[in-house]
């Protein structure tokens, strides 16, 4: 009985180490993502208009 116990707590503590780990990775990830879109968010705007600028001067 004790060692049942003893055995689902293991394998309770080794689920949440795992939900945790899969937790810190999207983390990661998503950080990471957001800070690539906010790179490209801010080149895009910049990037058009020097683009429109460029082939229609008479547009700025």
């Amino acid at each position: 009985m004790f060692l049942q116990e003893r055995k689902k707590r293991k394998e309770r503590r080794r689920m949440r180490e795992r939900v945790a780990g899969v937790v810190a990775v999207l983390k990661t990830i998503t950080v990471h993502l957001s800070a690539c879109l906010g790179r490209v968010h801010s080149l895009i705007p910049s990037f058009l208009l020097s683009f429109f600028s460029f082939f229609f001067p008479s547009f700025s």
